[in-house]
């Protein structure tokens, strides 16, 4: 299937009043949104939003109670797990959850926030648990066009010997004057451990600045004053373990001299 399993167009909405996933597969092999992404988002509309002051978009195209995607024992390939262009996105559970052997490749960032949208998460971002994750080219998540992402808990959660793979870039990507706030963890292991995230990229050129002990990459203008990286950014270090390709290997990549993050409870 190389189209959306669900795209909304500017103007369209789709709900949903089910806590269960959205889309749920159970075994078997599957293509699904190899050409775009599996879930595709789009609005119309900005607005100065009244809590930040910041010019973000208005539209929401999705609301659900359960996760976006959830596999249980399947293996998926696709270009895109989501994508949100000028939209506005709640969530409540894992948007992405990968249990009991899944296996889950993405050709590219596995989720895009563009065009000033605004994702917001209760809990963790991406859960894989006893399963395997693959971006080959790009990051996890990309926060991009003055886009707004706030996450209450975890970035990535890796639970019970599952392994997470940027072949060819970072976890997080903030970069045109966008905004990353992440409650919990970047990445937290969990479970029975034995978890492993593998990470590949040459952001830094040399060295990266290693802020809460985190290796980041400052392009464009960007400074170590646009990160703030508290203590926990990595959960429960002896259940997992980073592999870094090179010392010039980011797993935070901070683009422009208006993009923010920061790490770690406030």
């Amino acid at each position: 299937m190389p189209v959306s399993l669900l795209s909304v167009l500017p103007g369209g909405r789709f709900t949903s009043s089910t806590a269960e996933p959205l889309v749920k597969l159970t075994g078997g092999t599957h293509a699904l949104g190899t050409d775009v992404a599996m879930f595709d988002l789009a609005g119309r509309g900005t607005a100065v939003d009244v809590d930040s002051g910041r010019l973000l978009a208005t539209d929401t195209p999705l609301s659900t109670g359960g996760s976006l995607f959830e596999a249980v024992g399947a293996t998926v390939n696709t270009q895109q797990t989501l994508r949100v262009d000028t939209a506005l996105l709640e969530a409540t559970a894992p948007l992405l959850h990968l249990k009991n052997g899944s296996v889950l490749t993405s050709a590219a960032d596995a989720i895009t926030l563009s065009g000033t949208s605004r994702l917001t998460a209760g809990s963790t971002l991406v859960a894989v648990d006893a399963s395997r994750l693959a971006v080959a080219m790009g990051a996890l998540v990309n926060v991009a066009g003055g886009s707004v992402l706030n996450v209450a808990g975890d970035l990535l959660s890796v639970r019970n010997g599952s392994i997470v793979s940027l072949l060819n870039g970072p976890l997080l990507s903030v970069s045109g004057g966008a905004l990353a706030s992440i409650g919990g963890g970047l990445v937290a292991f969990g479970g029975s451990g034995g978890n492993l995230l593998s990470v590949s990229n040459s952001l830094c050129g040399g060295s990266c600045l290693l802020i809460g002990g985190v290796p980041v990459a400052l392009l464009n203008g960007a400074t170590a004053g646009n990160v703030s990286i508290g203590t926990g950014a990595i959960q429960n270090p002896g259940l997992g373990s980073i592999k870094l390709a090179s010392p010039s290997t980011a797993l935070l990549s901070v683009s422009g001299a208006n993009s923010k993050v920061t790490i770690g409870p406030k």
